[in-house]
């Protein structure tokens, strides 16, 4: 795992929550089309995941969906086009009710997969309660 600076591009940035807007799976579904081709990468299926709310920016025209994982309960923040998001906690910094919180974009997917922590079934520490033999066969391309 590389450190932290590392692990981002550009800087943080405020969001502002939306708890009214539709789940939105697309980014999630393609994300694991990926994954399923790369048997390198950190296998899931989409259903392993809630959709748990939309976060638009302030000041940068994007949508960030936050899905938690069922079972590592690990947050997964895609945007539209599919590249990943980690909350940025700042400790000098007053959150208003309608904030969604400061966000930092990963520099690649491994990283932000790697720490969605989807490895601990591979090293059986984490029971999955959707395992890929239950997987539909479609989405196993």
């Amino acid at each position: 795992m590389q450190n932290q600076p590392q692990l981002f591009m550009g800087n943080s940035f405020h969001t502002r929550l939306d708890l009214d807007s539709p789940p939105t799976w697309k980014p999630l579904e393609e994300l694991a089309e990926v994954v399923w081709r790369h048997p390198h990468l950190p296998q899931f299926h989409p259903a392993e995941f809630m959709y748990m709310a939309a976060l638009h920016g302030v000041r940068r025209r994007v949508t960030i969906h936050l899905y938690k994982h069922r079972d590592t309960r690990r947050y997964l923040n895609l945007d539209d086009r599919g590249y990943a998001y980690a909350y940025q906690y700042r400790l000098d910094e007053e959150i208003a009710p309608e904030s969604g919180g400061r966000y930092r974009r990963y520099r690649n997917i491994e990283d932000a997969l790697d720490r969605g922590d989807l490895d601990a079934f591979e090293t059986e520490r984490l029971f999955r309660s959707f395992p890929p033999e239950e997987w539909p066969s479609a989405s196993l391309k």
